[in-house]
C-alpha cells in the first residue's frame, strides 16, 4: 500500500485531532487531494469533525498532486503553500485562499498540532504582552527574558546598539540597496501605484560587508539566542543569510507587506523550529511605518487566519526606537502591514539563530524563501497574484 492511502485509510481516520480541526474550519468545507493516475481522497468538515472519504466529485477545492509532493508534506520539507509555489500542487477547483484554509487543519491531523483559537488568550492574559526589556536585562535577568519568550513567542529589547553603529548599518544598506537590480537573484522588488520599482528586501549583506559578516558573532546577539537555550547556531550563508527589509508605502504590486504567516510557512518546520530571527531596527517602528506584529502566544500551534476584530486578541504591535531589537520564534504568528502614512518607510536588519541539523540540510546560497522569487523579476507574489499567473 502506498503512503497516500496508509495515510487516508490507516491513519487520518483514527487522527485524536478530528473534532479539534471540523471546529477550526466550520461546516461546509471540503478539500479532495488527487494524484495523477485519479486516486483521490476527500476531506469534509460538518463543523464537528472531520470525514474521510475515497473520490474527488463532491469537493469544493481539488489540488492535484503527486505521490512524491504527498510524501513531501508528510515529511514537512513543504507545506501546502511551499507546493504550490513550486508547481508540486495545482488546482483543478476552488480557489487558493480555499486550500489554505486547511493549513492548520491538516498540520493537525498530520502532525498532531494543537490549533491555537479564541480559547488561547487566556495563556498570556496574565503577561504585560506589550512589555519592553532593556538590555541589561538580557545579563540580569535572562531566565525572565526566556520565560517572556517561550509564553508569547517574541521579545522587545531596548538600547542594545548604539547611533554610531545604528548609522553605521544604515550607511552599508543603502550602498549595497543602491547596486541591487531586479534580476540579481538577491533582492526582493515591488510596485508602487504610480508604476515604480522599489526595493523591498536584500538577502546575504556579508557577501559585500565585513561589517554584517561579523554581525552574527556580536556578543550582544549571540546572549540574546542563547536565552532560548537550544544550542543555536548562527545561520550563515543560507536561509537569507544576514538580510534587511525595506518597508515601502503605496506599495500595489508584490508582497511587501506580509499578511500573517510563520517563517516556516514554506515547510521545513522540522528544521526551521525552533530557531530565532533578531531584528535590528535601522529607524523607528510604529504604525505609520508599517511595524511589525506578534500574536502572543501562537508559536506552539497550528494557526489559521487571525481576524484582529476577536475581542482581547493578544496582538503585540512593535513600537520600536532605532537600536532596539526584535526577537522572535520561526512559528509564532506576524505580520507587517502595510504603513499607514504616505510616505511611511522603515528597515530592519536580520539575522537569524538556528539548529545544527538546518544547517546540515540546506546547502549555503539556498533557502526555503527562494521558491517566492522564480520569475527573475524580483518581485515575490502573494498567493493570488501567483495563481493569477498560473
Amino acid at each position: 500500500m502506498s503512503m497516500f492511502d496508509t495515510y487516508h485509510q490507516s491513519i487520518l481516520p483514527f487522527s485524536a485531532r478530528l473534532n479539534e480541526a471540523a471546529l477550526a474550519l466550520g461546516d461546509a468545507r471540503s478539500l479532495a487531494l488527487r494524484l495523477p493516475s485519479g486516486a483521490a481522497y476527500s476531506y469534509s468538515s460538518d463543523g464537528e469533525t472531520i470525514s474521510v472519504s475515497t473520490g474527488s466529485d463532491d469537493a469544493n477545492v481539488v489540488a492535484d498532486i503527486t505521490e512524491q509532493a504527498f510524501e513531501a508534506y508528510v515529511s514537512q520539507q513543504f507545506s501546502l503553500t511551499g507546493l504550490f509555489y513550486t508547481n508540486q500542487l495545482t488546482l483543478s477547483r476552488g480557489e487558493i485562499a480555499w486550500l489554505l484554509q486547511w493549513e492548520p487543519a491538516l498540520q493537525a491531523l498530520y502532525f498532531d498540532r494543537p490549533i491555537w483559537s479564541d480559547k488561547n488568550i487566556a495563556d498570556v492574559a496574565a503577561l504585560n504582552i506589550h512589555h519592553r526589556f532593556d538590555y541589561s536585562e538580557v545579563q540580569s535577568s535572562p531566565e525572565e527574558l526566556a520565560d517572556f519568550l517561550h509564553a508569547t513567542g517574541y521579545l522587545h529589547i531596548q538600547n542594545v546598539f548604539g547611533n554610531a553603529e545604528i548609522e553605521a548599518f544604515s550607511l552599508d544598506v543603502e550602498k549595497q540597496k543602491s547596486e541591487a537590480r531586479t534580476d540579481d537573484g538577491r533582492s526582493w522588488w515591488a510596485r508602487k501605484s504610480n508604476g515604480d520599482e522599489v526595493c523591498c528586501r536584500l538577502t546575504y549583506l556579508q557577501r559585500n560587508s565585513e561589517l554584517f559578516a561579523s554581525l552574527p558573532q556580536d556578543p550582544r546577539l549571540q546572549q540574546i539566542a542563547a536565552l532560548l537555550q537550544e544550542s543555536l547556531q548562527p545561520v550563515g550563508m543560507r536561509m537569507d543569510g544576514v538580510s534587511v527589509v525595506i518597508k515601502n508605502s503605496d506599495v500595489v504590486e508584490g508582497m511587501s507587506d506580509l499578511p500573517w504567516h510563520r517563517d516556516c510557512g514554506m515547510g521545513g518546520h522540522h528544521l526551521i523550529c525552533p530557531s530565532l530571527n533578531i531584528g535590528i531596527q535601522l529607524d523607528e517602528s510604529s504604525a505609520d511605518n508599517g511595524q511589525l506584529k506578534f500574536l502572543a502566544g501562537s508559536a506552539n500551534h497550528a494557526n489559521p487566519p487571525v481576524d484582529e476584530s476577536t475581542p482581547d486578541l493578544p496582538v503585540a504591535a512593535l513600537n520600536a526606537r532605532p537600536g532596539d531589537v526584535s526577537v522572535h520564534l520561526a512559528h509564532v504568528m506576524h505580520i507587517a502591514p502595510a504603513p499607514l502614512s504616505n510616505n511611511g518607510s522603515r528597515r530592519v536588519v536580520y539575522t537569524s539563530f538556528v539548529k545544527q541539523a538546518l544547517i546540515d540540510a540546506i546547502p549555503e546560497g539556498q533557502s526555503y524563501n527562494d521558491v517566492l522569487f522564480r520569475q527573475g523579476d524580483g518581485r515575490v507574489r502573494t498567493p493570488q497574484e501567483r495563481a493569477a499567473e498560473s
